[in-house]
């Protein structure tokens, strides 16, 4: 069984470093995807690439422009408008149309992961589909759905991701650091390595028959690219 949060994304912007550690912990064993961010900088890079649903923002958190100049330009985005942005103040709650619920410093991860959850459950029910197509391949992002070929592919929450990562750039080569990045996050430190096992798992996943040319290829020194096989190109 699928856990109901595998498909929610969410973007940590904390200004003390362990209490980031701390949620992201306890988010990814509810099944969250967590990806961190250290300022306001990598903050707005970070959610214009992963799209994340539930952003956190820190109005302590360092950088060039304050957390609520910030906010302001995650909701004028079109990648991240749909972003639901809590702020984690000293203060108490303010009036601003950027900020979607607060939570108030200090407080406990058990706090702030049940407002989490209490969003992510009742977002699912009112989700706008996310509909990635190439060829035969049908991803529904937001229901966590795969199928070729009108079968279903069952694959986890990494695969999954590492896939849509290429349906959204099919054709394009993508480096390892790329796909590191969009899955894990700027700050992981996962190895190329493991990445590579991820990516033979997902070929076989995909893989319709013995004598089909893998979809994933693999560019020497480069990356990897999503290709349908020649048969299926429409010319």
């Amino acid at each position: 069984m699928v856990n109901e949060n595998a498909t929610t994304s969410v973007l940590l912007a904390l200004n003390d470093n362990p209490t980031s550690m701390v949620m992201s912990y306890h988010l990814e064993r509810y099944g969250f995807i967590v990806n961190s961010a250290r300022t306001n900088e990598s903050l707005l890079e970070t959610a214009e690439r992963i799209e994340p649903n539930i952003i956190v923002v820190d109005e302590d958190l360092p950088g060039n422009m304050n957390s609520s100049d910030t906010c302001n330009m995650l909701k004028n985005k079109a990648r991240t408008k749909n972003a639901y942005i809590i702020l984690a103040s000293k203060a108490e709650e303010k009036k601003d149309t950027s900020i979607d619920s607060y939570i108030k410093k200090p407080f406990a991860p058990s706090e702030l992961v049940g407002k989490i959850k209490a969003f992510a459950k009742e977002n699912s029910t009112t989700a706008t589909k996310k509909i990635l197509c190439y060829h035969d391949i049908e991803m529904d992002v937001t229901a966590f759905k795969l199928t070729r070929f009108d079968k279903a592919i069952h694959l986890g929450p990494t695969e999954f991701k590492i896939l849509q990562c290429l349906l959204e750039l099919p054709g394009r080569v993508l480096s390892r650091d790329h796909i590191k990045n969009y899955v894990w996050g700027h700050n992981s430190q996962v190895e190329p390595r493991t990445i590579d096992v991820h990516i033979n798992r997902l070929r076989n996943a995909l893989k319709d028959n013995g004598d089909e040319v893998p979809l994933i290829r693999t560019i020497r020194a480069s990356g990897y690219s999503l290709n349908a096989p020649r048969e299926l190109v429409r010319v």
